[in-house]
């Protein structure tokens, strides 16, 4: 059987939040963050959206989460990049490795600078 018919004890289950250092703790903790609506409709607003209005639902924190796969990329785009998504992800995750697409291998050019 795999993954998804087999039911995982909870005291099995991996915790990735038991490596968490206390500021990773402190920036994912939802229960702790007390959303300013009119602070939130500002924000929605310089990027071009509506505030919703729903007050059925409850207000919960969202997270828009970043990813890309970098090789020859110049420093100055990624700087660029980052300067332009700064403050909308959550989590931004640039991805080198040491291999292309067709797994000829090659050096790392981000690795430890």
């Amino acid at each position: 059987p795999d993954s998804h018919q087999v039911d995982i004890p909870v005291s099995d289950a991996f915790d990735p939040s038991a490596s968490w250092s206390s500021l990773q703790r402190e920036l994912l903790d939802d229960d702790l963050d007390i959303i300013n609506v009119e602070e939130e409709r500002k924000r929605c607003a310089s990027y071009g959206f509506g505030f919703p209005t729903n007050t059925a639902m409850p207000l919960r924190r969202r997270r828009l989460f970043y990813g890309a796969l970098i090789a020859s990329d110049s420093a100055e785009v990624i700087k660029a990049t980052s300067m332009e998504q700064y403050n909308i992800f959550h989590t931004v995750s640039l991805i080198e490795s040491n291999s292309t697409h067709n797994l000829s291998p090659k050096k790392w050019r981000f690795f430890g600078s």
